[in-house]
């Protein structure tokens, strides 16, 4: 259904979104309390290089290259899409979810999806690895490695997601070509966002962002804990990024860092050197 979408406005995600790419390094810019950390200085180097953000990262000023964009059920990030959507005017917006995938989603015949016009949009076909998925996660890579959804600067036919949308976003930017990935607010210590922070205040009431209870709720109670519940899965989203990460740098070089040590992710992935 994808291919109907494209005939609407924009483009089912291929090489094509390789034109946008204008540096080596791809900042992946999550939502966590340590976004809060990151220093002017160090936005200023962000700027100099390729970002992308996704769905509730629209309520931060910072506007990166690229931004994943999901029509969630929530008339809250809906809203905070069309009230940002002027500023994003020149970043390409890449589409993800399965409303696309099974016909329920009929951008032509809402007049609310309009805004989406003024923007060069790419449909994304989506990969998903199931949550309880507990294959070794580098038998999965070289499975899809053979079905060519996972070869260095070769957009695939599919992007592979594992587990969450940061394992979608490291497999983009390594299908894009990026020889470094830097993983910004990507905490999973907390269900705290970097707009739970007094300092958000305003922010928060203005586009009536989610709280912390919202996103327990979602995740049956675990909220951004799930993902690191080996219940669940022993294939964790810690140990895909990391495992993902030592594969990336054994197979192409791609060196994989994170922006803070307030991260679960460290010391296991080393804090990147914005000098």
């Amino acid at each position: 259904m994808a291919a109907k979408y494209s005939h609407w406005h924009g483009s089912i995600l291929d090489s094509s979104i390789q034109r946008h790419k204008q540096s080596e390094v791809l900042f992946i810019l999550g939502s966590g309390p340590s976004i809060n950390l990151i220093k002017d200085s160090e936005w200023e180097h962000i700027r100099k290089h390729d970002s992308i953000g996704f769905n509730w990262w629209m309520a931060h000023d910072f506007i990166p290259s690229f931004y994943l964009l999901q029509f969630a059920n929530s008339e809250a990030l809906f809203k905070l899409i069309q009230a940002r959507s002027s500023a994003y005017r020149h970043v390409p917006l890449i589409l993800r979810g399965d409303s696309f995938a099974d016909g329920s989603l009929f951008l032509d015949e809402n007049p609310k999806f309009d805004f989406l016009k003024e923007h060069e949009l790419f449909y994304l076909r989506e990969y998903a690895i199931s949550s309880r998925c507990a294959i070794d996660v580098n038998k999965l890579f070289q499975h899809l490695e053979l079905l060519g959804m996972l070869t260095h600067g070769a957009i695939g036919s599919f992007v592979p997601k594992w587990r969450s949308t940061l394992g979608l976003l490291m497999s983009w930017g390594y299908q894009m070509g990026y020889k470094k990935l830097v993983l910004c607010g990507m905490d999973m210590h907390s269900n705290d966002h970097f707009w739970h922070n007094p300092i958000h205040k305003d922010m928060c009431q203005r586009y009536n962002l989610p709280g912390v209870e919202s996103a327990k709720k979602k995740n049956k109670g675990y909220g951004i804990m799930a993902f690191t519940d080996e219940a669940i899965s022993p294939n964790t989203v810690p140990r895909y990024v990391t495992e993902f990460a030592s594969w990336m740098k054994q197979r192409a070089d791609v060196q994989t860092f994170v922006n803070s040590t307030q991260t679960i992710l460290y010391p296991d992935l080393p804090v990147y050197d914005y000098l």
